[in-house]
């Protein structure tokens, strides 16, 4: 799926949606809206920059999510396509409108007490009811996206700078996110295409490069995904290839994609013991396991074996030190430790540390990396 802002040309489609008797049945606003009325509407929404529009797409319209601001949270409006109800689309359809949504939100939904279907939604979703007015239930949901982007915005320079993308390239960005370094490579490629496994990430991703004609993205595996055999003249990677419950099949299905003497460029984490943040988090918090295969690749000598094994050739790998940000203030970097699960119910002991490392532009911590190259053979 992907999210589109709706324009003016989608004013048929979303009218008949609007109208249709069971969106009406379930509506705050239970009578039809005329289209001149209709017309008026939409083109308040469209220009008002306190509400979003949202088409969902998946092979056609699947539905639409409104996002309207009241206070300091979004009131979600929900409708999946009638010719698509049934199929299990709405849970995937209001998933793929949040991670539009960057760093953090509070979301609210007004749901009739009658409409068990989105009652079951929401819960599914992560909302939870906090009181009645009538007929209708306020639904509740702290919503938050860990912005890598932001976070890593440092080594994406890096990664970007060590490698020469020309107007005939075809790019492939493993772990892609949502999408950052595939747009830096598509704005001097031919084309680029990123993969990742979230859903969320891929949905961000999407969204944010709907103008862009040169660059895709596929909800996908690389260990397994049919790339077509020797396509891409580069591979990159901004810490997403630690992560392969395979990397073996990782790898060769990489190299698999990539036409010979093409590079792959990676950036992956040295060991957590030299990783500030780690160190200080755990250090307040306790050892914990979670994370762990954040650091698989650690070590140098198994970055060369896997790829000497896989088919590439002339690795080499570099040392590289970033700081990495957490947010724009103590509270907003525990919120941001909060959505990585590193934190959990002890996240009010972990401020006192966000605080120690706050400079005026944020909260950073000193880390390091290995940025990898080798050359399939």
């Amino acid at each position: 799926m992907r999210a589109r802002p709706a324009t003016p040309a989608d004013a048929d489609l979303l009218l008949a949606w609007r109208n249709d008797p069971d969106t009406i049945a379930w509506s705050r606003s239970p009578d039809p809206v005329s289209q001149p009325e209709h017309l008026r509407w939409l083109a308040a929404v469209l220009a008002d920059a306190d509400r979003r529009l949202l088409i969902i797409e998946s092979d056609g319209p699947v539905g639409t999510v409104r996002f309207d601001r009241e206070g300091d949270a979004w009131e979600v409006s929900i409708t999946v396509a009638p010719a698509c109800r049934g199929r299990g689309l709405a849970g995937p359809l209001l998933a793929c409108a949040e991670a539009t949504l960057e760093g953090g939100a509070s979301l609210v939904a007004w749901v009739h007490q009658g409409n068990a279907p989105s009652l079951a939604l929401f819960e599914r979703a992560g909302y939870r009811r906090v009181r009645a007015e009538g007929e209708w239930q306020r639904w509740e949901k702290r919503f938050a996206i860990f912005d890598y982007d932001a976070e890593l915005r440092r080594y994406a320079s890096r990664l970007t700078s060590s490698v020469h993308i020309g107007p005939s390239d075809d790019v492939l960005d493993i772990g892609c996110g949502a999408g950052q370094t595939t747009r830096a490579a598509a704005s001097l490629a031919r084309s680029a295409l990123g993969v990742d496994i979230s859903p969320a990430m891929v949905a961000a991703a999407r969204s944010r490069a709907v103008e862009l004609g040169n660059v895709h993205f596929e909800l996908a595996d690389a260990q397994n995904f049919p790339f077509p055999d020797n396509h891409f003249s580069l591979a990159i990677s901004r810490f997403g290839t630690m992560f392969f419950a395979d990397p073996v099949a990782a790898f060769t299905n990489i190299g698999r994609a990539l036409r010979p003497g093409a590079q792959f460029v990676q950036l992956v984490w040295q060991a957590a013991d030299r990783q500030e943040w780690v160190r200080e988090i755990r250090g307040t918090l306790g050892p914990s396991e979670a994370g762990a295969e954040a650091f698989s690749l650690a070590e140098p000598s198994t970055v060369d074996s896997l790829l000497t094994a896989t088919g590439f050739a002339d690795v080499t790998v570099t040392e590289v030190a970033e700081p990495v940000w957490y947010g724009p203030d103590p509270a907003a970097a525990v919120e941001a430790a909060s959505a990585l699960r590193m934190v959990g119910p002890q996240a009010d002991r972990l401020y006192d540390v966000m605080a120690a490392h706050a400079k005026p532009d944020g909260v950073w911590f000193d880390s390091r990396a290995w940025l990898v190259r080798a050359v399939r053979a």
